[in-house]
């Protein structure tokens, strides 16, 4: 539950208020079910919770993972005219 300890995620009324638990709590069962299905939730939060998560790549993260270097690592392409195109594709 929300407000309860462990499992339950243990927040206050002010971290999150109870119209927020109620309009959260409707979207997941908007069939009226009463009990939601872990498979339900976890597709709910995928899509819905992408923007809040707490796992998002740092600058530092990426920069280590080579990510941040991709896009600095290449150079610009030069103009080519539409012959010189032509001329590469169909080889020597």
């Amino acid at each position: 539950c929300v407000r309860t300890g462990f499992p339950g995620l243990r927040l206050r009324e002010s971290e999150m208020p109870e119209k927020t638990v109620q309009g959260l709590w409707k979207l997941l069962d908007n069939a009226g079910e009463i009990e939601i299905p872990v498979a339900r939730f976890m597709s709910f939060m995928r899509k819905h919770g992408a923007a809040h998560s707490m796992h998002r790549l740092t600058e530092f993260s990426k920069k280590r993972r080579g990510l941040a270097q991709l896009r600095e690592a290449l150079p610009e392409a030069p103009e080519r005219s539409g012959d010189s195109l032509r001329a590469a594709v169909a080889g020597p």
